[in-house]
């Protein structure tokens, strides 16, 4: 995943949680990580493995949908 698409990952992640009025720590406990895994999906710093992006779209109540370019 490009840091492009890292980036609007994360932004996605923090507006739907924002949305919901969840702070970090709780979208981590919910999940099952550590806050700084949120922290850091949420500032596209690194490649998140599927099996936690998976978590946190359980939580927050959304999917993960591909599309072609």
């Amino acid at each position: 995943m490009n840091e492009t698409n890292r980036k609007g990952l994360g932004e996605q992640v923090r507006k739907i949680r924002e949305e919901q009025g969840w702070t970090i720590d709780q979208l981590a406990a919910m999940c099952d990580v550590k806050r700084q895994t949120v922290a850091k999906i949420e500032e596209g710093a690194f490649n998140v493995p599927i099996d936690i992006i998976g978590k946190v779209c359980d939580a927050l109540g959304c999917k993960i949908v591909l599309m072609e370019e």
